[in-house]
């Protein structure tokens, strides 16, 4: 059974990626359009969404929700707002350790080149356990990323960051500044 869910686990990694890397890179993108950059004013076509989303379920039991919403303000910079929500549970404790994670973060990033973009964030998180007051936490996670466009205006993002607000002797709510982490990007 071990064994069949590492496979499975593995399946659903490798073909988003498969079925990615097949596709052709001469789709239309509208950040390298001459005409994206000379409309003045709000425009639609520059707002995207997306953001982060894993579950985990059994002894142990993990929610992560993290929509974003963005926009896209030259051809190579944008930034947005997102929030986070992440809820722990593992039954292996008695009584059975729980946590929650939540706050909002705003995001920017700039494009390098046309796959790779540099990132930077800042988070404000409150988290609690059931064994402790609410707390918060600030992180601003720096680094850059790989984005692999599935289809018209959408990317599949992975991303290396480093929480440059990290102090290993504060009670921190992660045990580690490296943050790797994948999403997706829609555009509307």
């Amino acid at each position: 059974m071990p064994q069949l869910r590492l496979w499975t686990i593995l399946c659903l990694l490798v073909l988003p990626f498969s079925a990615t890397w097949s596709q052709g890179q001469n789709l239309p993108n509208k950040t390298n359009d001459e005409s994206y950059s000379d409309k003045k004013g709000f425009d639609i076509n520059k707002v995207f969404v997306g953001g982060g989303l894993g579950f985990s379920f059994g002894t142990i039991t993990m929610i992560d929700i993290s929509p974003m919403f963005g926009y896209h303000f030259t051809p190579k910079l944008s930034a947005g707002a997102g929030f986070n929500y992440q809820h722990y549970r593992d039954k292996r404790y008695t009584p059975t350790y729980k946590y929650s994670v939540t706050g909002p973060q705003a995001f920017g990033r700039y494009l390098v080149l046309s796959n790779i973009y540099l990132h930077g964030e800042y988070q404000h998180l409150t988290y609690k356990d059931n064994f402790s007051q609410r707390q918060t936490q600030a992180r601003l996670p720096l680094g850059g990323g790989f984005r692999q466009k599935i289809a018209g205006n959408s990317y599949l993002l992975m991303e290396v960051l480093y929480d440059v607000l990290y102090n290993q002797n504060v009670n921190s709510l992660y045990n580690s500044p490296l943050i790797i982490r994948g999403g997706v990007n829609i555009g509307l």
